[in-house]
């Protein structure tokens, strides 16, 4: 029988506090569609005086082909922009990450991942207690995981938002960059053995769920 005092301190549940500012976010859009649908009913009605206004007006030439496939071609900044949202902002490799600045600090969650091509593996886990597998990959705006409970053995989705931290540049000759950063989490330079192991771990958990 598991030690409920343990229990308690298990990396994913701990961690679910991060995502609680996403419920007013879900209320606020609650709240702003009520107020859309009063304002789509007042724009019904003035729709309907405006196609009789229309109907007095004299009819303009329907466009060409060839200006809607002008229009509708995507510009090549668009293209551009869309490209590099298929990138990892982390290059490949291990990371460590933790709610504390420091390693190993009793109460605090870390999360150690490898990167490889955007792909993501890894573990969530707290000193002294459990860990929590999970694996995902990097999308717009987010990194989007998803986290096997070690406790209960269900897989729940988690994203952790992608923020900006300080600029820094790389050298004298090259324009200063952002570097990128995870929402409530402070990167951690050393990976420790005992990081690698919970990490290797978790990659042979992946390797056997993909083979099934």
């Amino acid at each position: 029988m598991t030690n409920p005092c343990i229990r308690s301190l298990s990396p994913w549940r701990t961690l679910q506090r991060i995502t609680q500012p996403a419920l007013g976010i879900l209320l606020l859009t609650s709240l702003s569609g009520v107020a859309l649908q009063a304002v789509n009913a007042a724009e019904s009605t003035s729709a309907v005086v405006s196609v009789r206004q229309l109907e007095r007006q004299p009819l303009t030439p329907a466009p060409t082909a060839k200006a809607i496939a002008k229009q509708a071609a995507p510009s090549k900044n668009s293209v551009k922009s869309s490209a590099n949202s298929k990138n990892s902002p982390l290059a490949d490799g291990t990371y460590l990450y933790g709610e504390a600045a420091e390693p190993e600090q009793v109460g605090s969650a870390y999360m150690v991942f490898q990167v490889t091509k955007g792909k993501v593996v890894g573990a969530f886990y707290m000193p002294r207690s459990s860990f929590d597998c999970f694996s995902g990959s990097f999308e717009p705006g987010k990194l989007a995981l998803n986290v096997v409970d070690t406790y209960e053995k269900t897989t729940h989705p988690f994203a952790i938002a992608l923020e900006q931290n300080s600029t820094i540049a790389s050298n004298s000759n090259k324009p200063a960059v952002a570097e990128i950063g995870l929402q409530g989490f402070q990167r951690l330079a050393k990976v420790s053995a005992n990081d690698q192991r919970i990490l290797g771990m978790c990659q042979t958990n992946s390797q056997k769920n993909q083979a099934k």
